[in-house]
């Protein structure tokens, strides 16, 4: 990872490999802490559009995070937000290794190695999001299959449905159902605040 990340959405720094250095800033709050206090549309919102940010900029530089997970997302004080742990971050033009990732949060096409782009960061964020606003996972199999046969009481969930179905777009198994990019799961995500 040869090219720094010039944002500042993001944590770490990618070096020449024979030097490879992390530089963190100190975040004193994860984001899983954090929403344990604050949980409102509009916050959900302003962390989500930062945390959209912080993606462009590495899909741009042609990195994808694969591990984008509510755990990975801090907070500096006054609530600037940061991505973090590009432990197993990847190139995709250079190809995506088989390794152990986060099967909680890594997109199915992760998980054998056969590839991935910024759509599999797209899966994790339509997990973070819906995990973020709900409280719940979507992976949960009973929630999602009562999420898309249309039969759930979406008052219980506390958020616009139709902020679930991006979320629900966002993580399809097949990639070529996703949302492309970042830049369009955000604008649907604006469309519905």
């Amino acid at each position: 990872m040869a090219q720094a990340l010039d944002n500042d959405k993001t944590l770490a720094e990618f070096g020449p490999a024979e030097y490879f250095i992390i530089s963190m800033e100190y975040c004193p709050v994860t984001l899983s802490r954090h929403i344990k206090h604050s949980r409102s549309m509009g916050e959900i919102r302003r962390i989500l559009i930062e945390v959209c940010a912080g993606l462009t900029a590495m899909h741009r530089k042609g990195i994808i995070h694969t591990d984008l997970d509510i755990e990975n997302i801090f907070l500096k004080n006054r609530g600037v937000v940061k991505i973090g742990d590009f432990g197993v971050s990847e190139r995709w033009e250079e190809g995506i290794r088989d390794i152990i990732r986060n099967l909680d949060v890594a997109a199915p096409e992760l998980s054998g190695g056969e590839g991935g782009d910024q759509r599999s960061d797209i899966y994790s964020l339509g997990l973070l999001s819906f995990k973020l606003a709900t409280g719940k996972d979507l992976i949960d199999h009973n929630l999602f299959n009562s999420l898309t046969s249309g039969n759930y009481d979406f008052s219980e969930l506390n958020v616009p449905r139709r902020f679930v179905e991006i979320c629900i777009k966002a993580t399809h198994f097949d990639p070529e159902d996703r949302f492309r990019m970042v830049d369009d799961f955000l604008e649907a995500l604006n469309k519905t605040f």
